[in-house]
């Protein structure tokens, strides 16, 4: 008799956990293939001071049946984050793509300007041809790409500082720097005061963000 009842409590609560089971799954909506996540450009999360003019991008795939593999993406680049919630790619609309590639796909849209910020997201196609709900918005941005808009000069010395005065608030500002060997890039009167120390073996492009 306990062996009865102990067999059918293990039943009711296999089953109880069951109808749960497929009770969230209805409610929250998840079956099939979900929103597209870890969106990534030149391997990096929203980078700053892009030097390619074809960057790559990658994402990481989510669906709540086993077995399930990517046959198409679609990937939308715009030039503002309003134009991308309004699935208006207007810098580059991939448009369906039949592919297994979630890795080094390679931007083919319009040419990238220096300095932009571009917003893109992407969604995709499982094997039975249902289309996942685009993944929230990315962002990347372009260093300068043409030498003659380094309007810098290469500093000799252990010291340079210049103070500049600006009408209104600052919102945001972007210091392009390179160097070959040791800097120390630093804004003391900013809250907390941005201090950057890079060693380089080779010259390279160091974008530094302020926000206001």
């Amino acid at each position: 008799m306990f062996d009865d009842n102990r067999r059918l409590q293990v039943i009711r609560t296999f089953v109880g956990l069951f109808l749960f089971l497929a009770w969230a799954g209805i409610v929250s909506g998840v079956e099939g293939p979900a929103a597209p996540t870890g969106l990534r450009c030149e391997y990096l999360p929203n980078p700053m001071g892009m030097d390619v003019q074809k960057p790559r991008f990658s994402w990481v795939l989510h669906h709540t049946e086993r077995a399930q593999m990517q046959t198409a993406y679609q990937i939308l680049v715009a030039g503002s984050a309003d134009g991308l919630g309004r699935d208006a790619g207007d810098v580059w609309d991939s448009g369906k793509v039949d592919s297994s590639h979630s890795t080094q796909v390679v931007y083919a849209g319009k040419p990238l300007s220096s300095g932009k910020t571009y917003y893109w997201k992407v969604r995709y196609w499982d094997a039975a041809g249902n289309v996942s709900p685009y993944s929230g918005n990315a962002q990347f941005e372009m260093g300068l790409l043409a030498r003659d808009e380094w309007k810098g000069q290469w500093i000799e010395g252990n010291l340079l500082r210049k103070e500049i005065a600006l009408d209104g608030r600052i919102v945001r500002a972007r210091a392009y720097v390179t160097a070959l060997g040791y800097y120390e890039l630093s804004c003391p009167r900013e809250s907390p005061p941005l201090k950057t120390r890079i060693k380089a073996t080779e010259p390279r492009y160091f974008p530094r963000e302020y926000k206001g």
